[in-house]
């Protein structure tokens, strides 16, 4: 997020998916419901970011490559209509994350990502003999010095004539507005998402990283499901 440069990714990969009246678990988060209040839930959020080889993208080019991130945290829910196993639902979600980043072969604290956002989910069924469910959010992201220049820092050693020496405060990291769609219809699932991030007032704006003020992510799924019980 700030680039200029763009990528394009093809992902296969298996995921295991599970529901009951308790526990949810998908390829983006774990839902518990350890607490529960009315209309207030705490759970878990899970996020994360693909990595990045630095040689590849024109600003970082020198530095250390990006690895995988992982994000998992409590996730305090309320919500303003329905509830986590309603058709329609609208929430108001502040979650906590802490990140570890790997190569898989060692791990790393980067640091802590926090935000607050609004979302909205709508289940509609039958479309095309299918169940279609509509899902968009918005949200505020907030951030610690760590996770903020894992992201945009630049050190002594980093620095170049181009590239000035950079390090971040914690604080406001920017906003988003994600819609998506799934359609799931016996053994298929098919899906797409396009997310807008905006990084006006961010404070990481100084970072010589950040070459543009937002980013525009989009992406198409198919899923074939080999067992389902």
């Amino acid at each position: 997020i700030g680039s200029e440069d763009q990528n394009n990714y093809l992902l296969p990969f298996p995921y295991f998916y599970y529901k009951d009246d308790n526990l949810e678990i998908d390829r983006n988060a774990l839902t518990g419901f350890l607490w529960n209040h009315n209309t207030w839930y705490l759970d878990f959020s899970a996020s994360g970011n693909i990595p990045v080889k630095s040689n590849e993208t024109q600003a970082r080019k020198g530095m250390d490559d990006l690895n995988w991130v992982g994000e998992l945290g409590p996730e305090l829910k309320y919500y303003l209509r329905g509830e986590p196993n309603s058709d329609l639902q609208l929430s108001l979600a502040f979650n906590v994350r802490k990140a570890y980043a790997t190569d898989f072969s060692t791990i790393e604290n980067v640091g802590w990502n926090y935000g607050v956002s609004l979302a909205y989910r709508n289940i509609i069924s039958p479309i095309f003999n299918g169940e279609l469910q509509l899902d968009s959010a918005i949200t505020t992201n907030f951030a610690d010095e760590r996770y903020l220049n894992y992201y945009f820092g630049v050190n002594d050693q980093e620095q170049t004539i181009n590239r000035a020496m950079y390090q971040a405060e914690q604080g406001y990291q920017g906003s988003s507005l994600h819609i998506g769609f799934t359609w799931k219809k016996d053994k298929l699932w098919l899906g797409s998402f396009l997310k807008y991030h905006l990084l006006s007032g961010a404070v990481q704006h100084n970072s010589p990283l950040v070459k543009a003020k937002s980013n525009l992510s989009a992406g198409l799924g198919l899923v074939w499901i080999l067992y389902d019980k």
